[in-house]
């Protein structure tokens, strides 16, 4: 399975409370076009009943059904959890560490399945069924090999490297320092430090600065882990790319795939596409996954994995569609007369061919200049696909079908 065709990633845009107010329709979209297999990574599946606003819940079934849609529901969280022990260990209580003292725990949402089971009992029969079908289940193993990478990294220069980049992620120029971590049971750590003398900061800011470090560690043990089970690129932004640079280079290309997406956005932008807006557009499925067949959309993709090189100057030349107006061109009345006139072996001069000439009757262009033609200009793909077949997927809620 080529992991660079299938991505696991949110959609769902919440509140300061963590609820689910919205989504992003436009990257949803474009995950759809760019990548064979999106996985959302759902959020108490609140973002797909958001999604029925732009897809009907039959819409959101054909995706499913055909594979190009599935998704994750997270029932745990990876944290911290040191000083909040007492929270955490109703059942065997435990004091709070003190500072440079961490415990790393996986935090499961209490009748998780049941909440998630609630939800799907109250949508659409056909929707239900293949929500039940598409959903991608957490492996048995996962856990152990996320904590099994991450407490390696802890014990590897790479947590000096990620204390290095929160430091200068705040405005501090990182100096030497001391940093030493020492394992005191099976997921509690310390760390000897001189954060605060090296930094002149307050002990317990210096405790956080070591902690947001240990969890951007574990966070891009996380998004390896998640690669490696469901056999995806993960929602890996810029931020991530130093620190994946420094645990493993091999690994930093993956961010090239990921960035087809934001490549995607750039030649939207460029393009001067429409975007679709959650909450006013509505998609056409059929159309959708009839794109996500052609050859425009292929021929896409395989050029948008090498646009990054392009500046906006030569993106703007190369969307312009140069090839597209010659094609046209010789496709319109007047091409035809060229072509006739050529094919003939006529002479040709400026201002020989007028818009009102046309091919005299009977008299047909050979398939061999045809065949020659259609070869010396073939249909440009990535012009067809941002000219005819992106904005031909969406439409505003009440306009009639294009």
């Amino acid at each position: 399975m080529d992991i660079t065709k299938r991505l696991l990633a949110p959609v769902a845009i919440q509140d300061r409370k963590n609820r689910v107010v919205s989504v992003d329709l436009a990257a949803f979209l474009q995950r759809l076009l760019v990548f064979d297999t999106y996985i959302l990574q759902s959020v108490w599946l609140q973002d797909l009943i958001l999604l029925q606003h732009s897809f009907g819940a039959s819409g959101l079934s054909q995706l499913l059904e055909s594979g190009a849609l599935k998704f994750l529901c997270p029932t745990f969280t990876f944290g911290q959890t040191g000083q909040a022990r007492p929270a955490f260990r109703s059942e065997h209580p435990a004091p709070p560490l003190p500072l440079f003292n961490y415990e790393f725990s996986i935090l499961q949402v209490v009748g998780a399945e049941a909440k998630i089971e609630q939800t799907l009992a109250a949508l659409d029969a056909g929707l239900r069924s293949q929500l039940i079908r598409g959903r991608v289940t957490i492996p048995a193993d996962y856990h152990k090999t996320l904590f099994g990478a991450f407490y390696r990294d802890l014990n590897s220069d790479l947590l000096n490297s990620a204390v290095r980049m929160e430091l200068r992620r705040r405005g501090i120029i990182p100096v030497s320092h001391l940093l030493q971590i020492q394992r005191k049971g099976e997921d509690e750590f310390f760390v000897e430090n001189d954060l605060s003398r090296a930094y002149q900061m307050p002990n317990a800011e210096a405790h956080r600065f070591i902690e947001s470090a240990m969890l951007a560690v574990g966070r891009i043990d996380d998004l390896i882990a998640s690669m490696s089970a469901y056999s995806a690129l993960t929602g890996m932004d810029e931020k991530d790319k130093a620190l994946l640079d420094a645990k493993l280079q091999i690994a930093a290309c993956l961010i090239v795939h990921s960035s087809c997406q934001s490549e995607f956005s750039r030649v939207r932008a460029v393009k001067g596409l429409p975007v679709p807006r959650f909450g006013t557009d509505v998609v056409d499925v059929k159309k959708l996954l009839k794109v996500r067949d052609s050859d425009e959309c292929r021929g896409f993709k395989d050029w948008l994995s090498g646009a990054e090189a392009l500046s906006d100057k030569e993106l703007r030349e190369r969307v312009a569609g140069f090839g597209r107006r010659i094609r046209q061109a010789m496709h319109s009345t007047v091409g035809k007369a060229v072509r006739f006139v050529v094919s003939n072996g006529l002479d040709i001069g400026l201002g020989l061919v007028s818009p009102t000439v046309g091919i005299p009757a009977g008299v047909a262009v050979s398939a061999a200049d045809s065949f020659l033609l259609e070869r010396l200009l073939p249909k440009d793909t990535v012009i067809s696909f941002l000219s005819e077949c992106y904005p031909s997927l969406f439409r505003p809620s009440g306009e009639t079908k294009r």
